[in-house]
């Protein structure tokens, strides 16, 4: 992904300076291409340089053309803008922002400082007044007016809350990050349709890791008797950050407690500290640093005892400095207002600020100068908050997800925002809702989906969007079964997919990638998942009906569906009994070139990509639905499973039972081939069996009562049991895909109506059926000079097929009801040894653990190939018998398939022991990739003790 960046950096002195620089290497180490624009100046970190490409906009104005260029053309995928209410580092930001509209980053949710402040260096009023009258109005301008003719600071700064001045920022953006709820949920209300999410402040945790307890080591704290306590508070010198409460505070303890107060900082000009530190007579207490580097002030945060946090005024700031104070495990006291109220009460001490604030704090501050341990315990729960939510990798890993998915969704945002400017036009109000219900209806059947993801990225406008809408860029035809349970045995009877490269469609992104803060603190707290307001909503338990491509009337598919297999000639009989395998020589018509075509590719592709996600244990059971001539059943039977194939077709089920007759060896020299077939009709009722697995390939769209039959599939399948679906994407009404599927069901009488994405969800999800795993298939041999960096630009590949993995995680209520590990309720893991491992080893020899893990929570655990967000993985860590931590490892192994609530999995975990001899402890425990160690949630984790010795046998 291609990002244009605008934000301070050093040397401007900004706290979005700082915040930059330590997220855009995880930005880009995510994956993300980025070039880095700049407001007249050099950038003074020689990494970001050596890194990123830099462009000075205000230097070279033509900079800023690159933001503009149209569809094909554009150099980016997406802006970014940082704002915040330093005018002297935003102006140009903003300026930038609207030539092209991006995604704002909000430091501040009100920005009455940044237009003031704006107004008076370019001495210009109507800067500011122009932003009151467009955000609030005519009445809010003439009262600010006034006071500014009077010398007065306009009243409305007092309110900042109330009178924020981003109206006109916030409706502009293409979407907009804020670092709190408090931020999110008001800006929802004042740009209703802009996506908006919250994406905690990352801080980048120092010294130490979760390995430690979450504790850093914190230099020079000495907790005996007269220490000294170390008081600070970090940031900028401004007024409303309560320094004058603390100073009150402080001077009435200074007789009776040995404390320092620092103020780590650069003092404003219009705000004279050192006359107050006088009033209060805090001289030999207070010390005022100046401006410090980064690496001081990190250093200053490590040796506080107790970090001070109250600001009085609050714009809606998220405190950068307040996330690297807890990451630091440091105590800290803060205002119980804005984005400070959304932190556990169990990681900071709050006070309120109100008439007894100066009471509060002198007491707390007394406790905790006198409590050691007290400020300890605060420190150490800020600190595991600060790993979990504020880790600067999940902040970049979500920053990601959110503009991947405000890019996917563009075209369709686009068209309908025209469609609300049309309606202005016309006069049609709130008022009309019949009418607007209507058209709602009208344009879910007009504009699916699909239609407005023309160029694989998600960038096709209106106009491309309607050109689909009329059968200019049609989908991929769907592919479809060869045996279904009701369907013809032949994919002769349907046009083959093309091969890669040719027309196709992006698959709609997943809105809910990434989720979930973790619980924390001595009081875990559920915090609200990452979903974005132009994502879909849940999907309703009962389907809604017009769901997938119409039938034709007045069709017998069942009956044609068991008679299909008479009506073929002998070759394409005996292509049914070697299916995959035909002889090239003599392939159908429509598969044109030498070697093998695209559809038998992708089959064999297939099977591999089946039992690779099912990842099913030796000796499972599975049934393959719709299995024609056995072709699947049989592959899955040759790697050691239990197949049984159902099929509605006598003669099918005959040639399937012939072929594997014919398959002259076994598994292995030892093991039969165990492979049944019989038929059934799904459609009428299960089977009374249950099965490990369930696999519909190619198949469901075949059925008539499709609700009926993703029913009695789930009831065969206990809780934990899995079903992987294949099916191809409902194409575009009107398209020449649509009009082929009509000629097939005209000529041979079978069903040929695959199913739109959110409603083969919603069928899934009412049966207890949860998708773990959403693929494209990307399979094949590609030239090296395709590669972009070291990736495939997957726009050109197909992605028109649905390939899900589904995990039954409930009985009789819908799937979306368990919540997962992206945002996971309850999270624990019971341990067992399936066998006892040799724990007396030589140096550097492998210990080998074998497990079986219980999922004894609520939540499902999902999983995956690659470590991504929420995904849950066996962690281990290694400590000495003193307790010095010596290894730390997470996902080795990753969890072979998604684990239900209830269920049980097996896997080894291998680890090379220490070189150097003596006792040490294995204490292994599960983690939810950037939410939490499920140790930190109280479950408890397995503790294996091993010895190294030269000696060992």
């Amino acid at each position: 992904m291609r990002l244009a960046y605008f934000s301070p950096l050093n040397p401007q002195r900004s706290g979005i300076s700082d915040y930059s620089e330590e997220l855009l290497p995880h930005l880009s180490a995510a994956g993300a291409r980025l070039t880095l624009f700049v407001d007249g100046f050099r950038p003074t970190n020689g990494d970001i340089l050596s890194a990123f490409d830099v462009r000075d906009y205000r230097r070279d104005p033509e900079a800023l053309a690159a933001l503009e260029a149209p569809g094909a053309a554009a150099e980016f995928d997406a802006a970014v803008y940082h704002l915040g209410n330093d005018h002297r580092y935003h102006a140009g930001i903003l300026g930038a922002s609207r030539r092209r509209p991006g995604v704002v980053v909000l430091h501040d949710f009100a920005l009455q400082d940044f237009f003031l402040g704006l107004a008076r260096e370019r001495r210009d009023p109507a800067l500011y007044l122009e932003e009151v009258e467009a955000c609030h109005g005519p009445e809010a301008r003439r009262e600010a007016e006034e006071s500014l003719a009077r010398g007065a600071e306009p009243p409305l700064l007092a309110r900042p809350a109330d009178f924020p001045l981003n109206r006109r920022i916030a409706r502009s953006a293409e979407g907009l990050v804020v670092h709190s709820e408090w931020a999110r949920a008001r800006l929802e209300r004042i740009a209703p349709g802009v996506p908006v999410v919250r994406i905690p402040m990352p801080a980048v945790v120092r010294g130490g890791s979760a390995a430690a307890g979450g504790k850093a080591p914190l230099e020079g704290r000495e907790d005996g008797e007269g220490h000294e306590v170390r008081i600070a508070n970090f940031g900028l010198i401004t007024p409303g950050k309560g320094i004058e409460h603390a100073l009150r505070a402080l001077s009435r303890l200074k007789d009776r407690r040995r404390f320092r107060y620092t103020l780590v900082g650069e003092p404003n000009e219009f705000y004279d500290v050192r006359s107050l530190v006088r009033r209060y007579g805090m001289e030999d207490r207070v010390e005022i640093t100046g401006h410090v580097t980064l690496e001081e002030f990190e250093r200053r945060i490590r040796e506080t005892d107790i970090a001070l946090n109250l600001r009085e005024r609050t714009v809606g700031e998220t405190s950068a400095s307040l996330c690297r104070v807890m990451a630091a495990g440091v105590c800290a006291v803060v205002a119980d207002a804005g984005w400070y109220s959304e932190l556990p009460s169990s990681c900071v001490v709050k006070v309120d600020l109100d008439e007894t604030t100066d009471a509060l704090l002198e007491a707390y501050l007394e406790r905790l100068i006198a409590d050691a341990p007290l400020r300890r315990r605060v420190g150490a729960n800020a600190r595991r908050h600060a790993l979990s939510e504020h880790a600067v990798e999940r902040s970049a890993a979500l920053y990601l997800d959110f503009i991947r998915d405000l890019v996917a969704t563009r075209a369709r945002r686009h068209f309908l925002a025209g469609v609300g400017r049309e309606l202005a036009l016309l006069g049609v109000g709130p008022d009309a809702e019949s009418f607007t219900r209507r058209l709602a209806a009208d344009l879910a059947d007009l504009a699916p989906t699909v239609a407005f993801e023309i160029d694989g990225r998600g960038t096709g406008d209106a106009s491309t969007a309607a050109a689909a809408l009329n059968g200019v860029a049609s989908p991929k035809e769907s592919p479809n079964g060869d045996a279904p349970a009701s369907a013809p045995a032949d994919n002769d009877a349907t046009p083959a997919a093309p091969a890669d490269g040719d027309v196709m469609t992006a698959a709609p992104a997943d809105a809910n990638t990434t989720r979930a803060a973790p619980a924390d603190g001595d009081a875990p707290q559920s915090v609200p998942p990452f979903l974005p307001p132009f994502a879909s909503p849940p999907l309703p338990s009962t389907p809604a009906p017009g769901g997938r491509l119409p039938k034709l009337e007045g069709l017998d598919y069942k009956r044609a569906a068991v008679e299909y297999p008479g009506r073929l000639d002998e070759e394409r009989r005996h292509y049914l009994l070697t299916k995959p395998f035909y002889n090239l020589a003599n392939k159908p018509v429509w598969q044109k070139g030498d070697g093998m075509d695209a559809e038998t590719h992708r089959h064999f592709c297939d099977f591999a990509n089946v039992a690779s996600s099912l990842a099913l244990p030796a000796g499972a059971r599975l049934l393959d639905v719709g299995c024609g001539s056995g072709w699947l059943s049989e592959y899955f039977a040759r790697l050691g499973y239990d197949a049984l194939g159902i099929d509605i077709s006598p003669d099918l089920v005959g040639m399937a039972r012939e072929r594997t007759s014919r398959v002259p060896y076994g598994v292995d020299h030892e093991t039969p081939l165990r492979c049944e077939f019989r038929v059934h009709d799904i459609e009428a009722a299960p089977l009374s069996e249950k099965f490990d697995a369930v696999v519909c390939y190619d198949s469901l769209h075949h059925f008539e009562d499709e609700r009926a039959v993703v029913r009695h599939l789930a009831a065969m399948l206990d809780v934990g049991g899995q079903l992987f679906i294949l099916e191809g994407a409902r194409p575009p009404e009107g398209s020449e895909t649509e009009e082929l599927l009509r000629s097939v069901m005209e000529e041979f009488s079978t069903l040929e109506s695959p199913f739109d994405e959110d409603y083969l969800r919603a069928l899934l999800d009412a049966e207890g059926l949860a998708v773990v795993g959403d693929y494209v298939s990307v399979n094949g041999l590609f030239e090296r000079e395709m590669l972009e960096g070291d990736r495939l630009p997957l726009e050109t590949l197909a992605t028109d097929y649905h390939y899900l993995t589904c995990k039954k995680v409930c009985e009789g209520a819908p799937a979306s009801t368990v919540p997962d590990s992206r945002r996971p309720s309850v999270l624990r893991a019971s341990f067992a040894l399936r066998e006892a491992p040799r724990t007396t080893l030589r140096p550097g020899e492998l210990l080998t653990v074998p497990l079986a893990v219980s999922n004894e929570g609520d939540t499902l655990w999902l999983t995956g190939r690659t470590v991504r967000a929420g995904i849950v993985m066996p962690a281990a860590r290694v400590f000495e018998a003193g307790g010095a931590p010596v290894a730390e490892f997470h996902g080795q192994p990753l969890l072979p398939r998604a684990v239900a609530p209830g269920e049980t999995v097996g896997f080894d975990v291998d680890y090379r022991v220490p070189r150097r001899a003596g006792t040490y402890r294995l204490v292994l425990d599960m983690v939810a990739q950037h939410v939490c160690w499920f140790g930190e949630r109280g479950s408890e984790p397995l503790v294996v003790v091993f010895e190294v010795s030269e000696d060992a046998a």
